[in-house]
């Protein structure tokens, strides 16, 4: 799953530039991107935050060591990220909805973030949020530029 990640964020990465460059099939890419990043995280948010293997996703086995708090705040922090990515979506290609959808997805994030770096101590499940984070904000920042270009 996370070579999936990578290659949205590359297609997304690739899309951002043909924006940039005003060249054709820039929405396409941010589209595709940026749809397959939200479903991959609103339906696998869990999973990948807890560091659980594709093969293991339908396992019992593979959840016994997570406490349910961790569980919880991955399948929020998912829904947090989904929201960003559509957001992004959304104000990238200048559809309605966008001012609304990525300011609360980072506001979602932004209090699991926190939480997280309040207990990074303890465990390594939450550095995960906090790269995550920061790539986010960095979208999240991008999105409203473009806006004012």
């Amino acid at each position: 799953m996370k070579k999936l990640e990578k290659i949205a964020g590359i297609m997304f990465a690739v899309a951002i530039i043909l924006k940039i460059a005003s060249l054709p099939g820039a929405g396409i890419l941010i589209s595709t991107s940026l749809g397959a990043l939200a479903c991959f995280y609103l339906f696998f948010g869990f999973a990948i935050f807890n560091n659980i293997e594709d093969a293991d996703i339908l396992n019992k086995e593979a959840y016994k060591g997570i406490l349910k708090q961790r569980i919880a705040a991955s399948i929020i922090a998912g829904w947090g990220f989904s929201a960003i990515c559509i957001g992004a979506l959304f104000e990238l290609m200048r559809w309605p909805g966008g001012v609304i959808i990525l300011p609360v997805g980072l506001v979602v994030v932004s209090i699991i973030t926190f939480i997280a770096f309040i207990y990074r101590t303890k465990s390594d499940f939450f550095k995960t949020f906090l790269y995550r984070f920061a790539l986010g904000f960095l979208v999240f920042s991008a999105c409203f530029i473009f806006r004012l270009i």
